[in-house]
């Protein structure tokens, strides 16, 4: 029933009677996604083009619901990084308030993904396309909320490049949390983002620790027990 209600909408033209249905479907296929994901690996071109054909729909809860499916189809087959960087940056770029939910959602599922799904050059340009759109857009309250509230919910996808983003963060502070007319959403991603910096920092100790741990268990080493000291 699934694939032929899917098949049979991939050629119908979306229009405000059949939004409804096609919502339905994209919730449904959802869920068809990750809990059966091997048993649907053969439709996956019919899943994966419904839910594209729904993210350019004018309908705001069909196309958050596309996305929703299209990020649930990366968590769970292989996607080209093209397809995967553009659906990244498109969720980085819709900060808007009656979005805000399904967005979540969407990046919930999506971000702890790339490392798995993107090779290591193509995760570094997802990193730096969060960068850009943070700096050439962040201006703008909403989204540079929107920004660091994704870093704050997966700290641990950023923490290799967290030199890209800590000064900023740090300049934020006030701008969120300090101000008095701050609503209370902002002043709590502000205590989420002292947080997070708190949180790498921890790490980034524990890596140190690390790190001269493994080099002294392989110091070269003498007879009594001393480092060798290969100075005359």
């Amino acid at each position: 029933f699934m694939s032929k209600a899917i098949a049979a909408n991939n050629n119908v033209h979306i229009s405000s009677r059949s939004e409804r249905f096609h919502v339905e479907l994209l919730k449904m296929s959802t869920l068809f996604i990750q809990y059966m994901g091997r048993e649907m690996m053969e439709y996956r071109k019919e899943l994966i083009k419904f839910a594209w054909n729904h993210l350019k729909s004018e309908d705001s809860i069909s196309k958050h619901w596309a996305y929703i499916n299209v990020c649930r189809f990366i968590d769970t087959y292989e996607t080209p990084s093209k397809i995967i960087l553009q659906v990244y940056v498109a969720l980085l770029r819709t900060h808007q308030l009656e979005a805000r939910d399904s967005v979540t959602i969407a990046l919930d599922i999506l971000v702890p993904a790339l490392q798995r799904r993107l090779p290591v050059g193509d995760f570094i340009k997802a990193i730096k396309w969060t960068k850009k759109v943070m700096y050439e857009e962040g201006h703008a309250v909403q989204q540079l909320t929107h920004i660091w509230l994704v870093i704050a919910r997966h700290p641990s996808i950023f923490y290799n490049y967290r030199s890209q983003f800590t000064t900023h963060m740090v300049n934020s502070l006030n701008r969120l949390g300090l101000a008095s007319n701050s609503p209370i959403e902002t002043r709590m991603l502000a205590l989420d983002l002292v947080e997070t910096l708190m949180v790498w920092d921890s790490d980034a100790g524990k890596d140190v620790e690390n790190i001269r741990s493994k080099e002294g268990k392989n110091s070269p080493r003498n007879d009594s027990g001393g480092t060798f000291s290969l100075s005359c």
